[in-house]
């Protein structure tokens, strides 16, 4: 689409132990308007997301913390 910017941002999440988490928290972004792509490493607890400019970051990170986990600052 003309006029689109895709951004990455990286979250750093704690709390994420499982595959359970993992599909939780991936689900819930994905449902975002915007959202392309999640990838969750959950040694690290990078969350990395692929999206739209127009999508708020600060809703990512309420996402995430909705799903029960702990995103550091």
């Amino acid at each position: 689409m003309k006029g689109v910017i895709s951004l990455t941002t990286t979250i750093q999440v704690e709390g994420m132990t499982c595959e359970n988490c993992e599909r939780a928290v991936k689900f819930a972004l994905l449902k975002v308007s915007g959202v392309s792509r999640v990838d969750i490493q959950l040694d690290s607890g990078e969350v990395t997301i692929e999206h739209e400019s127009q999508v708020d970051e600060t809703n990512l990170y309420q996402i995430i913390e909705d799903q029960g986990f702990d995103v550091k600052s």
